[in-house]
């Protein structure tokens, strides 16, 4: 199939269950990136063929977008949208995208070829999801002022750049970061329990300001910056939901990720964690 007879970005498979919970918030920040969609209450009307509009829609869309869940599993007629998905892939140049709302080892083991692919989480945030279908679609935000920033682990070398808005907050920006860099939220120290790791955003100008900082005072902090006009000011950000116009974030920053530990005062890989 022509990619010219693409009519939408994505076509939504879900559960109707799951609609308010999971697939409105998500449905509204599509329509603020401009990605067009497929939605089955949007696009079926009394009367219609539903298995002909169904057909239709995954015929017509670049994506699939598959939302697994609980609910997902209890139904007959979105496992029938999944199958029919994963045929167009394998026969056509449509792609599925596999969003697991909830129930993650759930659906795995239901659904063990999801297992293989790779798939994203409800809880990496509507926003995150929004923005990488956005860019998958070729999508822009509206009325939005784009920022670019540059973000290494300064533990493995890996870097990504990455895009945000003014209104995108600290606490998106270190979950983006860490799923492009593929890093982890757990130190696994080789006994039982693992230790929680949390990344926090360094400016590179500020580089020298964080190192002098406690471990304690590290703990609470989750991005250091350098602002002002000219650059001349350390801004500490201890609230994840600060926004990236509230730090004055400027684009073209590069930051620099460190796993700061979390939690009672143990000996990890190195360095102490202290906790509160």
């Amino acid at each position: 199939m022509s990619t010219e007879r693409h009519l939408q970005g994505v076509f939504i498979s879900y559960a109707s269950s799951d609609r308010d919970r999971y697939i409105q918030p998500l449905v509204n920040a599509l329509r603020e990136r401009n990605v067009t969609f497929w939605l089955d209450f949007a696009e079926i009307g009394w009367g219609d063929n539903i298995s002909a509009k169904l057909n239709a829609g995954l015929r017509s869309s670049r994506y699939v977008l598959v939302c697994l869940s609980a609910e997902f599993l209890k139904r007959p007629w979105p496992e029938q949208e999944l199958s029919a998905a994963l045929s167009l892939q394998n026969a056509d140049d449509t792609r599925v995208l596999p969003l697991i709302l909830n129930a993650r080892d759930e659906v795995l083991q239901f659904y063990p070829l999801i297992a293989g692919m790779a798939y994203r989480e409800y809880e990496l945030g509507v926003a995150m999801i929004a923005d990488d279908i956005a860019a998958l679609t070729g999508s822009r935000h509206k009325n939005t002022r784009g920022l670019r920033v540059l973000v290494e682990s300064i533990h493995t070398g890996v870097a990504a750049s990455l895009s945000l808005t003014p209104k995108h907050s600290v606490a998106w920006l270190a979950a983006k970061a860490t799923a492009s860099l593929g890093l982890r939220t757990e130190a696994d120290t080789g006994g039982f329990q693992k230790f929680p790791l949390r990344w926090v955003l360094v400016d590179v100008r500020a580089e020298a300001a964080f190192k002098q900082m406690t471990p304690v005072d590290r703990e609470s902090l989750h991005a250091i910056v350098m602002t002002g006009r000219r650059g001349e000011t350390v801004s500490v950000c201890k609230d994840p939901l600060t926004t990236a116009k509230e730090l004055g974030l400027r684009s073209n920053t590069t930051f620099h990720l460190y796993a700061v530990p979390v939690g009672p005062r143990v000996q990890v890989a190195g360095f102490t964690r202290l906790g509160s």
